[in-house]
């Protein structure tokens, strides 16, 4: 028999601290991304109506500022839009459906833009990388590649 009783509270209080989660901000701000891209397919958003419907479903507690643009990394590609400059479209591309040759990914990259910056591209090449070999060698070696295979 008990000797002690315990305060219901505390029971209560004891379940509750086993079935708290903890969660990644930039995972699920990568997962609320996904899932606005899958829920229109084959379209190309403006990123401004995109950051919106992303804002609305990010929770608060998780919401940074920093954060849309990290969770874009490897999921989105940010473009000019060719009717209007000024407005900026966003454009489907998970890192996980591309290619794991190296060669291949680099022409799906370019084909799908043509001019990266090193920030842009570090989701796409980082898993590319082999051990000891560094990242500017091997994006000037596969961007050359696919140059001059756009001349011939």
């Amino acid at each position: 028999m008990k000797s002690t009783l315990d305060h219901p509270d505390q029971n209560h209080h004891q379940q509750q601290q086993q079935t708290l989660r903890i969660f990644d901000p930039l995972k699920v701000g990568a997962f609320l991304a996904n899932r606005i891209f899958l829920e229109n397919p084959n379209v190309d958003l403006c990123l401004s109506a995109f950051q919106s419907e992303w804002d609305c479903a990010m929770p608060e507690s998780l919401h940074t500022n920093e954060l849309f643009s990290s969770a874009l990394k490897g999921v989105g590609i940010v473009y000019d839009s060719k009717g209007n400059p000024s407005e900026k479209r966003l454009k489907y591309f998970p890192v996980q459906e591309l290619s794991k040759d190296r060669k291949e990914r680099f022409r799906l990259i370019f084909k799908a833009k043509p001019k990266w910056t090193l920030a842009e591209l570090e989701p796409y090449v980082g898993p590319l990388l082999k051990p000891g070999e560094k990242k500017p060698d091997l994006l000037k070696r596969f961007h050359e590649e696919f140059q001059r295979g756009k001349r011939d």
